[in-house]
């Protein structure tokens, strides 16, 4: 049993028995919460780019519950700005009056704190995501149903690119670029040249920085509302 309040609780109700789970067990560290705007098949992100970064726009969903907790460990998390309960939150006076109101202490708990700068990312080779300080809490939440420890690569010898958690298998490329390079045109120059051979999901028209939340108490069309 857990404290007090925190435990599973089981009711009686109608001749079955109803689960209630914690709702504070939902963490903004865990990867497994997010999915980013411009999610494709064949892409590949570090566990500490799953969650959203310093330039990102971050969603929750606008016609379901939510409840996320802040923290513990990885002091102020800092995006671009926050979209909830059908507002955008770009200015950090207005996140703040929200996150003091009953519905954003509702929504939003723990000893960490969420902030907001609406500076966007301007650099064509693209900009440091700015989540390593928290990786070491990232792990432990996406970890935290495995017992805390990585599963076994399968392959002899593994590699672990920063900002991943655990091994795997694959292999790293290195580019040296220029100042005319633009990440968005090399990234769209290898889908088209190294997945092309995937089906092709439906197309997402959404801004490639934003971060979905996508909350497990609900189905899927309700959770990326």
């Amino acid at each position: 049993m857990g404290a007090p309040g925190r435990a599973l609780l089981w009711l009686q109700l109608l001749g079955a028995r109803a689960r209630f789970l914690d709702p504070d067990r939902f963490l903004w560290l865990d990867p497994l919460l997010w999915r980013p705007g411009d999610a494709a098949r064949g892409l590949f992100s570090v566990d500490a780019e799953r969650v959203p970064c310093l330039h990102d726009d971050v969603v929750f969903p606008s016609d379901a519950s939510f409840r996320v907790g802040l923290g513990p460990g990885a002091g102020t998390v800092r995006v671009r700005s926050v979209q909830a309960l059908g507002q955008t939150f770009a200015r950090e006076e207005d996140l703040a009056a929200f996150l003091a109101s009953r519905a954003g202490r509702l929504r939003f708990h723990g000893p960490g704190a969420l902030s907001v700068d609406p500076e966007a990312c301007t650099d064509p080779s693209g900009c440091v995501c700015g989540n390593a300080e928290a990786q070491p809490w990232i792990c432990a939440a996406l970890l935290q149903p495995l017992g805390g420890g990585c599963p076994q690569a399968a392959c002899l010898e593994p590699l672990r690119p920063e900002g991943q958690c655990c091994d795997l298998c694959g292999a790293v490329v290195s580019l040296t670029h220029g100042p005319a390079f633009d990440l968005q045109r090399y990234r769209a120059r290898l889908l088209h040249a190294f997945l092309a051979l995937l089906p092709t999901p439906k197309s997402d028209q959404r801004s490639s920085s934003r971060s979905y939340f996508l909350n497990p108490l609900f189905g899927e069309a309700e959770a990326e509302a």
